[in-house]
């Protein structure tokens, strides 16, 4: 919200904020519900190093997020995707050789596992089609805001899978979430103009535009006489 006031104008009313922070009592709850499931994990080594990395990844997805949204509105989506896609290959195929490498190496490829790599790849690339066009209609940080359901999703999948235990504050976690999101989009932002330069105007003609001033009154001239 604070890169869109800056970047992309955007102004909040109050509902606004009290629909973030309903949002943000639900992912608490979501947090509570881990913690009386059982999921959390504390054999980290270093958990406040864990914790810089993930403010500093959330912030970088906030920063990814609020760039679409300028580019997709004000820009191209189709170059957006081009470019997403050569980018991503490049920076990503870097990212494993240098730290995935052995972990792809030592897996035992069978058609289970190459399938599942295929539905992931398709999972990614639906949403990095369908999120350009959503952040169009709608914006980054309601998008954002849409995403915190997620953990649900994946808790579901985990009950099947992982035989992960279930706690009903994760219904009322999402609840909570969902009522947040709805109250957000249901009242729409506005856009300030941006401010005006405060540079004055540039009163000279220059050397390029002396010739076509000259001209103009060399004509104006010819025509006088005629």
């Amino acid at each position: 919200m604070a890169l869109s006031w800056f970047i992309l104008y955007a102004r909040y009313r109050v509902i606004h904020f009290i629909a973030v922070a309903v949002c943000l009592l639900g992912v608490g709850t979501m947090v509570g519900a881990d913690i009386l499931a059982g999921r959390e994990d504390n054999s980290g080594s270093d958990v406040l190093i864990g914790d810089i990395l993930v403010l500093v990844g959330a912030s970088l997805y906030a920063i990814s997020n609020v760039c679409e949204e300028y580019i997709v509105k004000k820009l191209s989506r189709q170059e957006f995707l081009g470019m997403l896609g050569l980018f991503g290959i490049i920076i990503s195929g870097i990212q494993l050789l240098l730290v995935e490498y052995k972990d792809i190496a030592s897996i035992h490829w069978d058609w289970k596992i190459a399938l599942l790599f295929v539905a992931f790849a398709l999972c990614m690339f639906c949403l990095y089609s369908f999120m350009p066009l959503v952040i169009k209609v709608t914006s980054a940080t309601s998008v954002n805001l849409g995403i915190l359901t997620a953990d649900l999703y994946s808790l579901f999948f985990g009950l099947f899978l992982f035989d992960n235990k279930f706690s009903g504050l994760y219904i009322l976690s999402f609840t909570v979430i969902m009522v947040g999101f709805i109250l957000y989009c249901s009242t729409p932002t506005r856009t300030a103009e941006p401010a005006e330069s405060s540079v004055p105007p540039v009163t000279s003609i220059g050397i390029d535009n002396l010739g076509l001033k000259l001209e103009e009154n060399l004509q104006e001239t010819n025509s006088a006489v005629l």
